[in-house]
């Protein structure tokens, strides 16, 4: 089905499908009503074999910067003005890019640039008023402070004009500006950039030049699985890797995903079991285009835990003023991911049985019980095996789940390490950032024992550090890595060092807050549920603090 997005004043509005016929307008039986500058009945779109034709009703229409005369065909990724809108046609919806998954920028054609381009972008150079540089899929320029150039000057809308990239080159797109935008002295609507030249916004000049990415940086394919956006407004991601366990797991996925069976996931935290939930999701046929509802049930009060799984009608409790539909209901017709599941209470435990089932779920207070269409994925950090040994999860709840998949820590799979700093390298970068073979083999000693959420987060820090200090190649010591800058030798032999670190931390977090397991969690940072954990792990006492 062919999509078209609407946007106002460089701000996506909405995106309408489009199976047969489409009328644009003010009146407010138009299937699109827009008031800003439009006729009663402006536009039409109409579905004719494998073609969309667009034609001008009652108002003026440009099409790709001209006045439209009669009827055309559009093709993918067209522009057209309506009054004061601008709306831009799909073809495919599979390489659709939602705008509202960045809420600076006005372009819908971004998202459709290849994998590989979007890794190998050129450079782009401001010189004036200040040097700035980037290489990034899109720029939005405007007076703007949320800007990615932000200007001050009063002839500079808020939101001006956007550089995007596409087909391999970038792109320059006025975004409905009160002065209008140049190149090299020529109005554009939209035109591609040569490499180098002037942009004129209104009065204000900004030169620029574009070359190539610098050496070492994140400029090569990350493979692995594209993961398309399953939220309205979410961009694609990627699940990253090419060893033997990343890819005998995405073989067991695939298997898996066109089915109803439920499925456990078997992780330590941080290994990616939510991005995997969504691979099982979107690669569903029946199951792709209805809701993905992911719950933490660690986060679930447990007096609250099945009105917020289940729903309750008005009156069942004290405060409950109206009905609730719980997160099942939700999630009818599609995908209902429950993370940390080892966390439920044995009571849920017991309800969620009959859900697995027979597919019927019952309110609290309720007197009815009503079918569902869900399909189920659960996910644990814990070691369910002790867990049901000590009564703490149900043994028939376990049996209950048809597939259970143990997600591989980064540990072992650490020839997927370099493919994962470059991906988030490039996917967070600002401008281009690259590191050294040196830095590489020490990130892919280390023990990571927050795997890929703890790498991506050590890359975040690497890039804010090197740009702070104006290198385009992040260092060692930009990582800031746990226990400080760190250097391990060839034998692996700083990982004792960092677990003593590790250690040493918490003991003292916990000392210093009474052993209070909360406040801990809340003081570094992470999870209740990771505090646990590395309490076992290290066999700390939190009483002794007490």
């Amino acid at each position: 089905m062919a999509d078209l997005i609407v946007l106002y004043r460089g701000q996506p509005l909405l995106r309408e499908g489009l199976e047969t016929t489409l009328t644009i307008g003010r009146a407010r039986d138009n299937d699109v009503c827009l008031l800003d500058g439009t006729a009663p009945y402006h536009a039409r779109l109409e579905r004719v074999g494998d073609e969309t034709i667009l034609t001008p009703k009652d108002g003026p229409v440009f099409l790709n910067g001209e006045r439209l005369v009669g009827a055309r065909p559009l093709r993918d990724g067209d522009l057209f003005d309506v009054g004061g809108y601008r709306c831009q046609f799909f073809e495919n919806t599979r390489s659709l890019f939602n705008p509202l998954t960045h809420e600076k920028t006005a372009t819908a054609t971004t998202q459709s640039t290849p994998a590989s381009d979007r890794r190998a972008l050129p450079t782009i150079h401001f010189l004036t008023p200040e040097k700035k540089k980037f290489r990034r899929t899109r720029i939005l320029i405007g007076r703007a402070p949320s800007s990615d150039l932000a200007l001050d000057n009063v002839f500079v809308s808020s939101q001006h004009a956007e550089i995007f990239f596409h087909d391999g080159e970038y792109r320059l797109r006025d975004l409905h500006s009160r002065n209008g935008t140049f190149l090299n002295d020529l109005r554009t609507t939209e035109r591609p950039l040569p490499p180098a030249g002037t942009i004129r916004l209104g009065r204000f000049s900004l030169p620029y030049q574009i070359d190539g990415p610098p050496k070492g940086a994140a400029n090569g394919d990350a493979p692995g699985v594209t993961l398309s956006g399953i939220r309205p407004g979410e961009a694609e991601r990627l699940l990253v890797g090419s060893s033997k366990a990343f890819q005998s797991l995405i073989e067991r996925l695939k298997k898996i995903a066109p089915g109803n069976d439920s499925v456990l996931l078997l992780g330590e935290t941080g290994t990616g079991k939510d991005l995997i939930a969504q691979f099982l999701h979107s690669e569903n046929p029946r199951r792709r285009t209805g809701p993905f509802v992911a719950v933490n049930c660690a986060a679930i009060p447990q007096t609250l835990a099945e009105s917020q799984l289940f729903g309750h009608v008005r009156g069942s409790f004290s405060g409950a003023v109206g009905d609730h539909r719980g997160y099942f209901q939700e999630a009818h017709k599609g995908t209902l991911f429950l993370d940390e599941v080892g966390d439920l209470p044995l009571e849920t435990q017991a309800r969620l049985l009959r859900v697995i089932e027979d597919g019927y779920v019952r309110p609290v207070g309720g007197n009815r019980d009503i079918a569902l269409d869900v399909r189920l994925v659960f996910a644990t950090n814990r070691n369910l095996d002790k867990s049901r040994g000590d009564g703490k999860f149900r043994e028939d709840l376990f049996q209950r789940f048809q597939w259970v998949l143990k997600i591989p820590p980064l540990r072992e799979r650490r020839e997927d390490i370099p493919h994962l700093v470059r991906y988030f390298l490039m996917r967070h970068a600002p401008t281009p950032v690259g590191f050294t073979e040196e830095t590489l083999a020490v990130l892919q000693r280390l023990p990571w024992p927050g795997n890929i959420r703890e790498l991506n987060r050590a890359v975040r820090r690497a890039i804010t550090n090197a740009l702070s200090h104006g290198s385009d190649v992040a260092s060692l010591e930009d990582f800031e890595l746990e226990g400080g800058p760190v250097r391990v030798s060839h034998d692996g032999s700083k990982v004792s060092e960092i677990r003593q670190e590790k250690r040493r931390v918490l003991k003292e977090t916990l000392a210093s807050l009474n052993g209070n397991i909360s406040h801990a969690a809340q003081a570094l940072g992470v999870s209740r549920v990771t505090i646990h954990k590395w309490i076992d792990e290290d066999g700390i006492d939190p009483g002794e603090f007490r």
